[in-house]
């Protein structure tokens, strides 16, 4: 991970954080009471009600979304070199097999490599219940002996995407 990741990632943290404490600015009639004061008090403001309803969960959020933030930005950026890796070797090893240097057995390197080794349920199909067991141990793995790793997955999920 290089710099300009964490850089990015408190920039977004600290913008965050300027926009919460703006509101509370701008909004100062509030009190911790859930109603907008602009116009008399009729509609709720979302804002401060999610804020309200998720004093306890902030902290825990907070720490587990950054660790799953980070893990998610590291999956994507291995994954893609993986991805050059596998494609490379494919290109080679297919055209070396087309051009008659050397015979390859795809439906043996597949059952070997791909469903051996994603198919969790040995069911000989790999499918959405194998993502989901595999993503369940490893989830259980980064969040083992964690504090507060609540918000790992929808931390993981944002840095995988935005990565």
């Amino acid at each position: 991970l290089g710099s300009s990741f964490f850089r990015r990632f408190f920039l977004h943290y600290y913008n965050f954080c300027v926009l919460l404490h703006l509101l509370k600015v701008l909004n100062p009639n509030t009190n911790n009471n859930p109603k907008m004061s602009g116009n008399g008090g009729d509609m709720p403001d979302a804002v401060n009600q999610f804020l309200e309803r998720s004093k306890v969960a902030g902290p825990a959020v907070g720490f587990g979304g950054m660790l799953g933030y980070c893990s998610g930005l590291a999956f994507r950026k291995v994954g893609k070199v993986f991805g050059v890796a596998i494609g490379l070797t494919f290109m080679g090893v297919q055209t070396a097999a087309s051009s008659g240097y050397i015979t390859v057995n795809w439906e043996k390197v597949k059952n070997d490599t791909f469903v051996k080794t994603l198919d969790a349920n040995k069911d000989g199909i790999v499918n959405q219940d194998d993502l989901q067991l595999h993503w369940q141990k490893y989830t259980a793995m980064m969040t083992d002996k964690v504090p507060n790793a609540g918000g790992f997955a929808a931390g993981f999920m944002l840095g995988a995407r935005r990565g």
